[in-house]
């Protein structure tokens, strides 16, 4: 397809695919609705884009915003971020 980080996968494969995630119940796989970036050396995670009409944007989300905490965690220290 031209992108490294694009894969076609038959209908098969995907429908078996799929259900293995949401446990064989056939239903959609969904999120909060945004793309995150991850800036390594200052150990923060910032929103690089929301989906129109998502949670994300519902709760005001923002394009640039950053991440410090998730489910009253604090990720912003580093401890919790992805390296």
């Amino acid at each position: 397809l031209g992108d490294q980080y694009t894969r076609f996968i038959n209908p098969t494969k995907y429908e078996a695919l799929r259900n293995s995630i949401v446990g064989g119940k056939g239903q959609d796989v969904s999120g909060i609705g945004v793309t995150l970036s991850i800036d390594k050396k200052a150990q923060r995670v910032k929103i690089v884009d929301t989906i129109e009409g998502s949670p994300a944007a519902k709760a005001d989300l923002e394009r640039g915003s950053i991440i410090t905490e998730v489910n009253k965690v604090r990720v912003d220290d580093g401890k919790a971020t992805p390296e």
